[in-house]
């Protein structure tokens, strides 16, 4: 396990799938995020912990959300509300998202 402990391996791990899930050398990526090549490795290898804007670079450029990059969740891909205001889950079905309530947490009415 790499010094910097489970959530920049976290991160080491989902960049490193990203890229080579694109077919996609650390090479190509560098001109694209405008980062030296040694900048990707280092985050990929878990040797650094990468900057915020590269994560951001990262999600733009693959479309999925920083939570993702970050290992707070297992879904890739940015959630959207649709015009219903309902998120999709697993069972195929939605569940409508209630106002922002007390403490930040959104209440989720099925």
């Amino acid at each position: 396990m790499n010094k910097k402990g489970l959530l920049n391996l976290a991160i080491s791990d989902r960049l490193t799938a990203l890229r080579e899930d694109h077919d996609l050398d650390q090479i190509d990526l560098a001109p694209i995020f405008k980062v030296e090549r040694k900048t990707i490795s280092r985050a990929e290898n878990g040797v650094t912990e990468p900057k915020i804007s590269l994560i951001i670079e990262y999600a733009k450029y693959f479309n999925v959300s920083c939570d993702y990059i970050l290992g707070l969740i297992d879904i890739p891909k940015p959630l959207y509300l649709n015009k219903k205001n309902t998120l999709p889950v697993a069972s195929g079905k939605s569940v409508q998202i209630g106002d922002i309530g007390s403490h930040n947490k959104i209440d989720i009415k099925q």
